[in-house]
């Protein structure tokens, strides 16, 4: 009998997830972590539990439908890996990708909030107004994984190691600065209870062909995620 396929094993393209569900119990799809095999279905949860932000997204503008969804394909494996190199210190790399990690958070988040911006009874104020013109910012779309350099520049103003970082210095100290951060977490506010929020969901490794595995980064990599998370956005 010939094999069978049903659906396709990364949920990102199973055109079939939507139509045949499978539903975990709460304790499982709603925590803010999720852990388990390849193959559990984890990525699966994620995409259920924001169909509905996805297809707003989409009726905005199909090219932003999965805006909320960050995975391993904005990385750069081999700038990270020289990174680690350059940095010769395991701590001091860690804290470089929190910096990362904080600042690429912060950046879906205002593309997201300035996205879904009129769908909200309560938009309006200076807070709202920062936001959208952070989302609005010049190269904006670039994922700061494939920025390493030029971020750091910002972060750590090291122009002299990073001789291109000017052309990113503006948008970048943008979603550095704290005022970001903060109007951000103001607009999250105003939404309060309302059904369809702004979500970031984040798978770092592909596995099993992660990249970052095979270059020996991953755990760093998750490390500085999880402490991120912790610090600055747990709920």
């Amino acid at each position: 009998m010939a094999r069978l396929i049903f659906g396709q094993e990364n949920a990102e393209w199973d055109k079939l997830l939507y139509e045949c569900p499978i539903y975990h119990p709460p304790e499982i799809s709603e925590k803010q972590i999720l852990t388990g095999r390849w193959g559990a279905g984890k990525s699966a949860i994620l995409f259920l539990r924001n169909k509905k932000l996805t297809q707003l997204l989409k009726t905005i503008n199909e090219k932003e439908s999965l805006r909320w969804y960050l995975n391993e394909s904005s990385f750069d494996a081999l700038e990270l890996t020289k990174l680690r190199e350059d940095t010769k210190n395991e701590e001091i790399f860690v804290r470089q990708l929190e910096q990362i990690w904080h600042s690429e958070i912060v950046r879906t988040t205002c593309i997201l909030l300035n996205l879904l911006r009129p769908n909200y009874k309560n938009n309006q104020g200076k807070h709202w107004d920062f936001v959208s013109r952070i989302a609005k910012m010049r190269d904006i779309d670039i994922p700061l994984w494939s920025r390493i350099p030029e971020v750091l520049s910002a972060v750590f103003d090291k122009k002299e190691l990073y001789k291109d970082a000017q052309k990113w210095t503006s948008s970048l100290q943008g979603i550095r600065n704290t005022k970001a951060y903060n109007s951000m977490q103001d607009c999250l506010h105003d939404i309060g209870d309302q059904e369809i929020k702004p979500i970031v969901a984040i798978e770092p490794l592909e596995s099993p062909k992660s990249k970052l595995e095979k270059n020996g980064i991953a755990q760093p990599v998750i490390t500085a995620l999880l402490n991120v998370f912790i610090k600055s956005f747990a709920s």
